[in-house]
Formats: C-alpha cells, structure tokens, sequence
C-alpha cells in the first residue's frame, strides 16, 4: 500500500499527520511525501523515528496538490493507493479495514469510508446515494467523500488522475471521475479525521479578491470539464450546472473584510461570471 501526502510549509502539522500512521492496526505500507517547494525543504531525517519507509520528493517550483498528487501516484508501488492531507490524520483502523474489503470483494475499484470533522456538521451518506450493495450512484455523495478517506486500486489510477488544471477542487473531480467510471462503494465506518481550522494559513482562505477570482475561475474549469465527461448522466449534468451556480453566487458575500474597490471589483466580475453560465 502506497500513501500519498503532499505538503508545504507544514512540518508540525505533518508531524502529527504521520503519527497518525504510526498509530494504524496495518504496517505494510510505504510513505510517499511530495514536498511542494516550501521555504524549509522537508528533511526525512526529521522522521527517522518511524518505522515504515519514507520516500521525500521535491517540486521544483510551486505546482498545488493535482500536479503533487500525481507525482506521487508515479512513483508509488503500492497495490492499493490512498492519500492524506499534511494537516488531517487517519484513525487507526482506516488501513486494515478498508484494505480487507477490497481483498475481500474484487470487483470494487475504490472504497471509502466516513469522515470526522472536527468543527461543523459531519456529512453523510445517505442510503438512497448508494444501491443495494453499497456502490455510490450519485454525484451528491461527493461532499461525504474525501481524499482521506478513499482507498483505490492501482490499476484505476492508470486511467484516472487529479486534473493538473486545477489549483482547487481537484478532489471534487478526481471523486467524480471515480464515481462516473468506477465501481465505488462506502463503508459506514470512521476512517479519518479532518481538521477544519487551523492556526497556520489555509490554501482555501477566501480573505482577498484575488483568492476569489482564483476560486471562481477553479469553480468554472472543473465545471467544463465535468459537463465535457461522456460518463455524466442527464441528472448528474444538472445536478453540476446547479452547483455552479450556487458556488459562484455565495461568494458575491464572501469578501466581507476587503476594501470597498476590492468588494466593487468582485461583485462586477461575479456577475459578469453568472452571465456567462446563465447565457449557456
């Protein structure tokens, strides 16, 4: 098993991020950390007290987790492929309990289970997100997911990668193209534990204009290139339109603290952004 965990900047937080992994029923797995160019290289003799194996690679130039993810996916080895977020952890029995079910039931490309936050309300599955074996059959299962939670086949990964277009919601269609192609099936299990907030900079941080026109025009490529995907269904190609809406409407409210130029300018280039859509 191969675990995948892009960083930058980070250390403390990855620190605590690979106890997680030192805590797993499972130790038959290796550690690859991609390294996304921070100011204090990652140095593996930080992590000499852990006893599973520790692969460091470094990014040349700031390249964000798509372009990081699939680095590691390339040069991983592992029979089964998963992930985590440098500032989350797993719970002890994600490895052992999703692995086994893959073991157990061939014919399943990627499982996932259930996520803990540590602020807010817990999404979850729904029953009538899934059929009666348990395979996802619907896009909005897709905010219960996360990339912490999923367990997957190599060989999917050979046709599915994270979108490198992407600097943001490159899980929300590395999920989809999984779901659209794949069998995926969940588990009603806690495997993970995702931590909202923070005290060190977050990459989703909507405090300035440029971060919001950064989210919008993410928001904009990930929906062209879901509605461009063979594999949607009517439904699910709604279901896409709808949700593009709603995301670039709320961030019209979003810049709350930013000056009234700032404020200005968003409003405009939000409107002229939902024109766009609403004309299509």
């Amino acid at each position: 098993m191969s675990i995948i965990i892009p960083t930058c900047d980070r250390e403390e937080l990855l620190q605590r991020a690979l106890n997680s992994l030192s805590e797993q029923d499972f130790d038959d797995f290796e550690v690859i950390i991609i390294d996304d160019f921070s100011i204090s290289k990652v140095d593996k003799d930080s992590f000499e007290n852990f006893k599973f194996p520790i692969k460091i690679m470094r990014n040349k130039t700031r390249e964000y987790g798509a372009v990081s993810r699939n680095i590691g996916i390339e040069n991983s080895k592992g029979e089964y492929i998963c992930f985590l977020d440098d500032d989350d952890e797993y719970l002890p029995r994600k490895l052992s309990v999703l692995s086994q079910y893959l073991d157990e039931n061939p014919r399943v490309d990627c499982v996932f289970g259930n996520t803990k936050r540590t602020e807010g309300k817990t999404k979850k599955v729904k029953n009538w997100m899934l059929n009666n074996e348990g395979q996802v059959t619907s896009f909005l299962a897709i905010p219960c997911m996360h990339t912490n939670s999923t367990l997957i086949r190599r060989n999917v990964l050979s046709f599915i990668l994270f979108n490198e277009a992407l600097g943001k919601y490159q899980d929300t269609q590395f999920h989809a193209d999984l779901i659209s192609k794949c069998n995926v099936y969940h588990l009603d299990i806690d495997v993970c534990r995702w931590y909202v907030t923070h005290a060190l900079p977050q990459i989703t941080d909507m405090g300035s204009t440029n971060n919001i026109k950064r989210t919008l025009d993410n928001v904009h490529i990930l929906t062209e290139y879901l509605l461009s995907n063979g594999c949607l269904s009517i439904t699910n190609k709604l279901i896409t339109k709808l949700n593009y809406y709603r995301v670039s409407l709320k961030f019209i409210k979003a810049p709350q603290k930013i000056s009234n130029v700032g404020y200005l300018e968003h409003y405009i280039y939000s409107f002229l952004f939902k024109l766009v859509y609403m004309v299509k």
